[in-house]
């Protein structure tokens, strides 16, 4: 299996200042009003990072002790190729964690529900796993999970009906 592609972390501090002339762009050219709704929207995006964060570590406390070993014995791991299986739990973790800290990903876990995985981010992830897990996404319309994952193990199982890919 291909080894994974490096997460890319942004460092805050750039985004923070990016941020800040933003705002000064719009007080220069819109006047205080245009900033002051622009620096509150600002303010509520960060609000509710915050609070997904406590989310996140809340259902980690929960899950202490939870590895890829209690994820795999979760799941129907003779029937399914493993190399799925791994893929798409080290996808997951580089969307999810932050930094050294994994999550304890379950299969049952909803990708807009305990995840909130973007559909979007959803289908970069469909792509990047299907190639480290050698399965070719042709046809996939014939695939009977198609348009119906909702949780991990939907993932998995939508992966693992696609064929081998030729190379």
């Amino acid at each position: 299996m291909p080894p994974r592609a490096e997460a890319v972390r942004i460092d805050t501090r750039f985004l923070v200042v990016g941020y800040g002339l933003t705002i000064g762009l719009f007080y220069l050219l819109l006047g205080a009003s245009s900033a002051i709704i622009l620096m509150l929207i600002g303010v509520g995006v960060w609000v509710e990072g915050v609070l997904d964060q406590g989310r996140l570590a809340r259902l980690r406390t929960a899950r202490r002790g939870d590895s890829i070993c209690t994820f795999v014995r979760a799941l129907d791991y003779r029937t399914t190729d493993t190399k799925i299986i791994r893929a798409v739990y080290d996808e997951i973790q580089d969307y999810i964690s932050n930094g050294d800290d994994q999550f304890p990903l379950r299969p049952g876990d909803s990708f807009s529900g305990e995840l909130r995985v973007d559909d979007d981010d959803l289908d970069e992830m469909v792509h990047d796993i299907a190639t480290r897990s050698g399965r070719s996404l042709a046809n996939i319309q014939a695939n009977p999970f198609y348009d119906k994952v909702e949780t991990v193990q939907d993932l998995i199982r939508f992966l693992n009906a696609q064929p081998l890919s030729k190379a």
